[in-house]
């Protein structure tokens, strides 16, 4: 693991998977344990809760020279880099034919954007995520907590395990290059990419969303408040649909038209006519 706070949760989902994850730190540590909060607000590398979190069942090593990188790299399976540690995973593959090699950035390892700059919030916006974030007569708001980081190296993580699993056939490793705009999209708003191919582009809305001529709702009023619910249809979020209006209709909330509606399929149906979308309202 050469990564620092852009890639960290890959090596820590690996480690919680049980694999062996060796964390690489320049002399001067991770760059994470230099920042807060701590623990008990005792300033101290050793206290730093981001890093802890996110470090937590890995071995970590000192290296200063890159040559003891390569040294280490000849006895892993996989090595993620973000850019914390100047080094070439393609120098490494050649090296060790077998070595899944992974890089993440901001816009990927090619492309017009390869060299840019680019923080959690400039790559959250060129994700498109922003614009749909926030009223729709005011700017676009950025989400809370950093998260780009986090998409990339989740996506980063599942990449290595299948590159490890094709080398089982092959006995070759390859390279994975992860671009977090992508990433991020992909994660989170995926629906997004099908203005890529013509679809309609989602519009920013406070509390819902409209896609094409339907409101989606994602806030709705209560008793004493507002609470959020994700209502969606089709195969992804429809079965846990179908078994919250079973719960619903058990409780007495929901009548038996409800209940027996079919909520993987019923988004297909209403644009496709055969349904109204009075059945979702």
């Amino acid at each position: 693991d050469l990564t620092d706070d852009r890639g960290h949760f890959a090596g820590l989902i690996l480690a919680q998977l049980g694999a062996e994850v060796i964390l690489v730190e320049p002399p001067q540590g991770h760059r994470s344990r230099h920042r807060g909060p701590w623990v008990d607000d005792v300033e101290d590398p050793e206290r730093s809760i981001e890093f802890l979190a996110f470090n937590r069942g890995k071995q970590s090593v000192i290296i200063e020279d890159s040559a003891d990188i390569a040294a280490l790299a000849a006895t892993a399976d996989a090595v993620i880099t973000c850019g914390a540690f100047d080094i070439d995973p393609q120098q490494l593959r050649l090296q060790h034919p077998g070595l899944v090699t992974a890089s993440i950035s901001p816009f990927g390892s090619t492309g017009p954007k390869a060299g840019w700059a680019a923080t959690d919030l400039t790559i959250v916006a060129a994700s498109g995520t922003m614009s749909i974030t926030g009223d729709r007569d005011r700017p676009p708001v950025r989400i809370g907590p950093p998260q780009a980081w986090l998409n990339a190296a989740a996506d980063t993580a599942g990449a290595v395990l299948i590159a490890l699993h094709e080398r089982h056939r092959s006995g070759l490793g390859q390279h994975i290059d992860t671009s977090a705009q992508q990433s991020f999209a992909d994660c989170s708003q995926f629906f997004l990419t099908t203005a890529l191919v013509g679809g309609p582009c989602p519009q920013r809305l406070p509390g819902a969303l409209q896609l094409g001529d339907y409101l989606i709702p994602w806030v709705y009023e209560c008793a004493d408040g507002h609470v959020t619910i994700t209502f969606l249809l089709g195969p992804m979020i429809g079965p846990y649909t179908t078994r919250m209006v079973a719960w619903l209709h058990e409780e007495g909330f929901a009548d038996e038209r409800l209940r027996a509606t079919d909520w993987v399929n019923l988004g297909m149906a209403i644009a496709e006519g055969r349904e109204s979308m009075d059945t979702f309202d």
